[in-house]
């Protein structure tokens, strides 16, 4: 086995280069969805906002993705879930906020910096009071992506569930 120095003026340059923080980035992030059936484990990718009908009483594993090959500064993923159930003429109005979770990054101590970065989430399950049987109702999962540059990137994810 044989190593080789590398010369130093090549070492240089490539630690000036992983130093240094992209100066403007005109490119804001790309936001990407993995929906994941948590019972089959088959998984839906979606590139930002997207919808997809659903049957009530599945639960999906959401996986959010943001990208930017010029580093990632921050990721956010929030929701709301609002749904219907029904007792013969009788009705309940239910809704679930979650909370947003936010995740803010910054250079390590090498200056590197991440270019891809994920945050995960579980689909509400839309539970009814006893006695009431489910309706419809729709869950929306609401992503943002911010480079270094401040190009921030927002995108939907919507499950419309229905019995």
């Amino acid at each position: 086995m044989m190593f080789y120095v590398t010369p130093p003026a090549t070492r240089a340059a490539f630690l000036l280069l992983a130093l240094i923080l992209p100066v403007s980035d005109t490119t804001p992030p790309r936001l990407r969805w993995v929906v994941r059936n948590a019972t089959t484990n088959v998984s839906r990718t979606f590139n930002g906002t997207a919808t997809m009908n659903v049957r009530h009483g599945t639960v999906f594993h959401i996986t959010l993705n943001s990208i930017d090959r010029q580093g990632i500064h921050e990721i956010t993923l929030g929701g709301h879930a609002t749904w219907t159930c029904r007792s013969g003429n009788l009705g309940q109005q239910r809704d679930a906020a979650e909370k947003k979770d936010v995740q803010t990054l910054h250079p390590d101590s090498s200056g590197h910096v991440l270019t891809r970065i994920f945050l995960l989430r579980d689909s509400t399950s839309m539970l009814c009071g006893n006695g009431f049987h489910f309706d419809h109702g729709s869950e929306t999962f609401v992503g943002t992506g911010e480079n270094y540059s401040h190009g921030e990137t927002t995108a939907t994810l919507t499950l419309k569930s229905t019995p």
